[in-house]
């Protein structure tokens, strides 16, 4: 073989080489361009996410104190029905103390007697 001849063969292998090399360099660009894409994806989810856990942790603090608030007025309604009943339960004791008669009817019947 000529030295003519190694030189185009190894020509042609460098010119070989090259055309891989690009296409590896191609393929590179590509991968890290995607790669690139699912970072910002990736961050933006991630902050979407941090966003909804923080609106989630303010909805259930809204909620916590919602309960605390019905509780209280649960508590504050029972007490509320209980005052009533000792308040019913001192009016039957009234009327059952009250005379039959008016206060007017007494007091003629009072005038009557002296």
């Amino acid at each position: 073989m000529s030295q003519q001849q190694k030189i185009e063969e190894l020509t042609q292998k460098l010119s070989t080489l090259k055309d891989q090399r690009n296409k590896l360099n191609s393929e590179a660009e590509e991968w890290a361009e995607k790669r690139d894409k699912l970072n910002e994806q990736f961050k933006n989810l991630r902050a979407e996410t941090l966003g909804l856990k923080n609106e989630r942790d303010k909805l259930n603090e809204e909620v916590k104190e919602l309960k605390r608030q019905r509780d209280e007025a649960k508590t504050e309604f029972h007490a509320k029905i209980e005052e009533m009943r000792k308040l019913n339960q001192e009016i039957k004791a009234l009327i059952k103390k009250k005379p039959s008669r008016s206060f007017q009817s007494l007091q003629k019947e009072f005038e009557q007697i002296e």
